[in-house]
């Protein structure tokens, strides 16, 4: 008599929907009290109504498609497995919720008919959540492909208007260099060394821009080859010894002997390259330090150091944002 009061107390309490159908006969044989805060229905109006209204058409379909083969498995194993099933319950008032079903087989010890017992929670929010994140989901691949198309067409662009820029630019150099030939004036050669200056850098900026749009869009490409790299910072202080002011002592430290590595040489060279040559802008007299040193077997430390102005500490953050420059009045579009 305890135990019976016990689970009547927990049946009529519980939030979840507890519920019994008779297998043969596909009628409720009980309901918990709780469908009627669930659906709007009371547990008497559930049972009048019968297992077919208790679900959306759709649900009930899934039902009867599924029901035969588990109870075909269950008489023949014996074996009481849970299963977990999501349907939709049409409510009171003319809506529907989304309700999660675990159920399985049974024996009435009375009667010794097949019945399916179970329990129903609501799970609607749930099931929001979830189209609402898939949503979410598809909205955020389209995206991510509208980028990359807008990317794939940017990167198009720049190099096609890479190509169109340097054509008319060399064509520019070639002139310039052929009237400083021709003339004997010597504003007219001025003049060629400032085209030629400008022309280099207009190059220099529209490499820059296809370099950032290639590291962007990660078509950046990277070539190995074994390369001396004493022989690179050699070739790189011959370039750059021209290019320092006349008051800027240039300083390269290396290794002796000959130094095997197998990386990408270009990109290297790229790299020191641009720091060397904001070195150089911002350094009008002192000395500029490049080169390389060894750490260990396996790794390598480049470094380029200058006596220029410097970048403050509370300034060093901004330098790795696109096109920030801590000196508005130099060249360049800080990309470097």
């Amino acid at each position: 008599q305890q135990s019976e009061s016990r689970y009547r107390f927990l049946t009529e309490n519980i939030l979840d929907v507890i519920w019994v159908i008779d297998v043969d006969t596909m009628s409720f044989v009980y309901v918990s009290p709780s469908t009627e805060k669930l659906t709007g229905f009371t547990a008497d109006e559930v049972i009048s109504r019968g297992v077919a209204k208790s679900v959306t058409a759709q649900s009930l379909k899934i039902i009867d498609d599924i029901l035969p083969s588990r109870i075909e498995q269950f008489k023949e194993t014996g074996i009481e497995e849970f299963y977990k099933d999501e349907f939709q319950q049409p409510c009171k008032d003319g809506s529907t919720i989304w309700t999660e079903a675990i159920s399985h087989f049974q024996i009435n010890p009375q009667n010794k008919r097949l019945e399916l017992s179970g329990t129903n929670c609501d799970v609607s929010e749930r099931k929001k959540a979830v189209q609402l994140l898939k949503q979410k989901n598809k909205e955020l691949v389209q995206a991510k492909e509208q980028a990359e198309e807008a990317d794939h067409i940017k990167s198009a662009f720049l190099a096609s208007m890479s190509h169109e820029i340097r054509t008319p630019l060399n064509s520019i150099i070639g002139f310039s260099n052929l009237i400083a030939e021709e003339s004997d004036d010597p504003e007219m050669v001025k003049f060629s060394g400032l085209i030629n200056d400008q022309n280099e850098i207009l190059l220099q900026l529209v490499g820059d821009i296809i370099e950032f749009s290639q590291v962007e869009s990660g078509t950046l490409e990277l070539f190995d080859s074994v390369f001396d790299l004493n022989g690179l910072i050699h070739d790189l202080q011959l370039f750059f010894q021209e290019k320092c002011h006349a008051d800027v002592q240039l300083i390269h430290k290396s290794q002796p002997g000959t130094l095997l590595v197998n990386s990408d040489e270009m990109r290297i060279g790229q790299v020191l390259s641009n720091l060397l040559f904001n070195a150089i802008k911002f350094t009008p007299s002192g000395t500029i330090t490049f080169g390389f040193e060894l750490i260990g077997e396996s790794e390598i430390k480049f470094f380029v150091n200058d006596t220029g102005i410097g970048i403050p500490l509370d300034k060093h953050a901004e330098i790795f944002e696109r096109f920030t420059k801590l000196d508005s009045f130099s060249q360049g579009t800080g990309l470097g």
